[in-house]
């Protein structure tokens, strides 16, 4: 059957790269690299998996056809006592039997005992052990002396015992390896013996003395020189420790010679495939194998059902993995503490909610005990499903022992909720048991609590509780950025009177988090106050100077920002990149285009480099307005033609206002690359100026600006599709609308999976 399997993947080459390359965690192994899993991952989207497990049904279904013919010959009214033995010799070698083993008579017999076939199961054990290359062991007399122990007559008992002997092979289990193999290769060497079951004591015993790599070198020496096929039973063992060593190759190997030489599977080699396909990340394939386990009898045991759960898990398929553990648990097989938290983990992050509280139910009954995390994740599934209070039931059954996570999930939820009484414990309790108490949770809650009644008593209870012997003024600043942030201007003024109050030197951060909530409440007037009584107290830093400009800017007033600018200059700080960009912007948006062009000139004095933001703003703005350009050309009193940096911007700001000509759109950018670093921006105005005269250049603007790494945009594609719509070509308009509806849908989808995941 794996034969088909092999016709599926096209060739065996194939498959085994797959498995060389995949690297399921499921498998428990240590590394791989991300070409590698991609390489596997691409393979794997070429095999028909339906053809795989359809491939792998049939291969298990002959061991079922073989039995059932086997006991209908042992059944047959020609045979009336298991000793009629010309007549079951007959018809059994009749049969194409694989080579006999302890396993496979094992797995008739189990078959029998199922069926109540008393005398059948006899009659193949006395013909069984009648054949030359067989020899009972241990195990086959126990399941032949239970199987009597239910037969209707002593007489059946009394006639069977004569016969019963121990036998062992005693070299094997006492673990003298290389005497037992010495006397191997003499007797094979007389010719005088069939060895093939010395072989197969040979080959376990090595695999149960861990000697692996012994067995499989002896069993391909022995296949080699004289055409030795293992029997079932050696076949599963060296498959179950490959798998434990996450030998893949070799196991899909000995899967493919046992199809090749007809040795049919039983429950342990179904099992090992189960584990198999699971390993190698085709968990679907395990999946279909497992829910059409009826049709060839099979009975999943305890490593089959941990590795289909993970690889579910795995592949994000928690239904699944949750059935597969019911299933798992009506048969008796518990799962172990790392297969129980992966399950917990993935219905938590899927949000299923109802299955997790039966998974926490049952590991109660297991006596396992969720980890922290298990919980955490759980408190957080909770929330995003809506039920913070369930929630917050479970983290008082816990009596607080949650991460910080699960903490900032509940608070977040209450604050949904207007809870921020709740929200509050919470927060109190998140820092007694020592997590630490983030400005964006004391936000959350401020917020929430300065919108209750009784607000401001509130807000200051919780500040005493949180401040509560705490010399820092960590929690100072926590509250007054809070208060900023619900432009409560006053409320974060008494606290940062409170921390002088307190003995506590207010710090740099302190001072920019006052000046902000004072800005953010709109009280401009007092924070330039609150700067100015810094400012005479020699307590104003680069910092703060900026927090200011850039709020200033933000409140559309540039006129006390320039002038700030200016003293902070004055008094040697540098303003920061961000200060000069959102001055220039305002001070452009106000049409005070010299002084913005004066701006940039003092930020190149101070030998840095046209940032793309200022350039952009200063070519956006000329595309609309000549003051611009006589701004750049008044500044330095030059020409036109002249070959300074600045006439080479200011003919660049002229060309953008159609003040200069140039003949190509690619010399244009070639121009303004020298002045300053062109980003998706640039290439926009570039592509708005190629548009209105020729949209042959545009087309190859667009084209050479993805070549160059810039991923077009909303404005990229609107740009060009009025760009052909103004020069009357609708019909390119329309198929340039179309594509940039596929292309930004993929881009926003993707960018959506990303988010999630």
């Amino acid at each position: 059957m794996l034969q088909q399997l092999k016709h599926v993947t096209k060739r065996r080459s194939l498959f085994s790269s797959f498995l060389i390359h995949n690297n399921h965690p499921s498998s428990f192994s240590s590394s791989s690299s991300s070409s590698s899993s991609h390489n596997s991952h691409t393979v794997l989207r070429k095999i028909n998996q339906n053809d795989v497990a359809s491939s792998i049904k049939d291969w298990f279904k002959t061991l079922d056809s073989l039995i059932t013919r086997i006991f209908q010959i042992l059944s047959s009214k020609d045979s009336s006592s298991y000793n009629d033995n010309a007549a079951v010799d007959a018809s059994l070698s009749a049969l194409k039997l694989p080579r006999l083993d302890e396993s496979f008579v094992l797995t008739v017999l189990h078959h029998g005992t199922a069926a109540a076939h008393v005398y059948p199961c006899l009659r193949f054990f006395h013909w069984v052990g009648r054949q030359p290359d067989f020899h009972h062991t241990r195990g086959t007399f126990s399941a032949i002396s239970r199987i009597l122990a239910r037969a209707p007559s002593v007489e059946d008992l009394d006639e069977f015992l004569p016969s019963f002997r121990r036998r062992g092979p005693a070299l094997w289990g006492s673990n003298r390896f290389y005497h037992a193999i010495r006397l191997v290769r003499e007797f094979g060497n007389s010719g005088l013996v069939p060895l093939d079951h010395t072989y197969e004591v040979c080959i376990m015993d090595l695999v149960q003395g861990g000697r692996l790599n012994e067995a499989l070198e002896f069993y391909r020496q022995k296949k080699e020189d004289e055409g030795y096929i293992p029997g079932l039973g050696s076949y599963n063992m060296l498959i179950y420790r490959l798998l434990r060593e996450n030998r893949l190759i070799e196991v899909y190997d000995l899967f493919t010679e046992m199809s090749e030489t007809d040795v049919p599977p039983n429950t342990a080699t179904m099992n090992a495939v189960l584990c198999f396909f699971c390993k190698v990340g085709m968990a679907d394939v395990a999946l279909d194998l497992f829910k059409s386990r009826s049709e060839f009898m099979l009975s999943p045991n305890h490593m089959a059902y941990k590795h289909l759960i993970l690889a579910l898990c795995w592949d994000g398929n928690a239904k699944e993995a949750f059935s597969v553990l019911k299933s798992s648990i009506d048969h008796h097989f518990i799962p172990d503490a790392p297969t129980f938290t992966r399950l917990a983990n993935v219905l938590c992050r899927e949000c299923m909610i109802d299955e997790m509280k039966e998974l926490l139910h049952l590991a109660l009954e297991w006596k396992i005990m969720p980890n922290a995390s298990t919980y955490d994740n759980f408190i957080t599934a909770l929330c995003r499903a809506g039920r913070v209070e369930e929630s917050y039931l479970i983290h008082g059954e816990l009596k607080g022992v949650s991460f910080s996570r699960a903490y900032a999930n509940m608070i977040k939820g209450f604050k949904e909720l207007n809870r921020g009484d709740i929200a509050a414990r919470l927060l109190v309790e998140m820092k007694e048991k020592g997590h630490k108490v983030t400005p964006a949770l004391c936000r959350v809650v401020v917020c929430c609590l300065l919108q209750m009644d009784n607000s401001r008593s509130r807000f200051f209870s919780l500040f005493e509780m949180l401040s509560h012997n705490d010399r820092q003024h960590y929690i100072y600043d926590c509250f007054i950025d809070a208060a900023g942030h619900a432009k409560q201007a006053e409320l974060a003024w008494k606290v940062f009177e409170l921390m002088q109050r307190n003995g506590i030197q207010p710090t740099s951060s302190s001072l920019i988090l006052m000046l902000k909530a004072y800005l953010e409440s709109g009280r401009t007037y007092d924070a330039l106050n609150f700067f100015n009584n810094v400012w005479s107290r020699g307590l104003a830093t680069r910092k703060l100077y900026n927090c200011l400009v850039v709020s200033l800017c933000k409140s559309k007033n540039p006129g006390p920002a320039y002038l700030l600018l200016q003293q902070m200059l004055r008094d040697g700080f540098h303003p920061s990149i961000e200060c000069y960009e959102n001055l220039v912007q305002e001070l452009c948006s106000s049409k005070r285009y010299h002084e913005a062009v004066d701006l940039v000139n003092v930020y190149e004095k101070m030998g840095r480099r046209l940032t793309s933001s200022l350039g952009n703003i200063l070519l956006s703005q000329s595309m609309s307005s000549l003051e611009v350009y006589n701004a750049c050309v008044r500044l330095r009193g030059v020409k036109e033609e002249g070959k300074t940096d600045w006439s080479m911007l200011s003919f660049v700001v002229g060309a953008f206002y159609d003040h200069h000509r140039v003949s190509h759109v690619e010399d244009l950018e070639k121009l303004t690359a020298k002045c300053f670093p062109l980003d998706i921006y640039t290439y926009n105005l570039l592509l708005r100026k190629a548009c209105k005269s020729d949209m042959g250049q545009a087309c190859e603007l667009f084209e050479r600006m993805r070549r160059r790494g810039f991923e077009p945009n909303r404005w990229t594609y609107t740009i060009l599709v009025y760009g052909f719509k103004r020069h009357g070509t609708r019909d390119e308009a329309e198929r340039w609308f179309q594509e940039s509806k596929r292309i930004l849908s993929n881009r926003e989808t993707r960018m959506l999976i990303l988010r999630n995941n």
